[in-house]
């Protein structure tokens, strides 16, 4: 499909996480992409846009045009763009969020805390309160322990069962020590 460029107002353009974003304890570089989502959640399509957004308007108008000619089956853009409600269900934007990606043979598990990061579907993600909380869920998540538990079931595509246990008064020190391990360039696994 051809690439679409133009211009965009400012509210919806946001940073999207993509599962080659995530590396194991850290996010990098997000892509930038336009988000057709007003502020009360609603994916907009063309027409809703022409309510007060000239130029998402044009955008949407462009990409649907497009969509119909190169896109596969009889789905509408804005379907596609919310399959699910995966897009909507993220709005209002929870400030930290750990993802995990859905892919690739090592786990890898970081924070996002951006208020504006749009998630893509090839990373799974949950809001948090806490810091500290993320950095105990990547851990786990990122672990070669994790990872062995689950790698027979990823291949076939199906979902197992991994126990994480639950946070108590020490785990904040735990935390603690294995983020000083990592950032030191040590494995925290044997």
């Amino acid at each position: 499909m051809p690439e679409l460029e133009g211009q965009i107002e400012a509210e919806f353009l946001h940073p999207v996480y993509l599962g080659e974003s995530i590396l194991p304890f850290k996010a990098w570089k997000p892509v930038l992409g336009v988000i057709p989502v007003s502020g009360k959640g609603d994916v907009l399509n063309s027409e809703m846009a022409t309510r007060g957004y000239l130029h998402l308007h044009e955008w949407m108008h462009r990409a649907e045009a497009l969509w119909n000619k190169h896109g596969p089956g009889s789905m509408k853009f804005t379907e596609q763009l919310d399959y699910y409600g995966k897009l909507a269900s993220q709005f209002s934007i929870p400030k930290l969020r750990v993802v995990y990606a859905k892919a690739g043979t090592l786990p890898a598990a970081a924070i996002i805390e951006d208020d504006r990061a749009v998630i893509d579907h090839m990373l799974y993600w949950m809001a948090i309160q806490e810091r500290h909380e993320g950095l105990y869920l990547a851990c786990i998540l990122g672990s070669e322990a994790a990872r062995k538990r689950t790698e027979n079931l990823q291949a076939k595509g199906q979902w197992g069962r991994l126990r994480v246990p639950i946070m108590n008064d020490t785990t904040p020190k735990q935390i603690a020590a294995v983020k000083a391990t990592v950032n030191k360039g040590n494995h925290i696994w044997t």
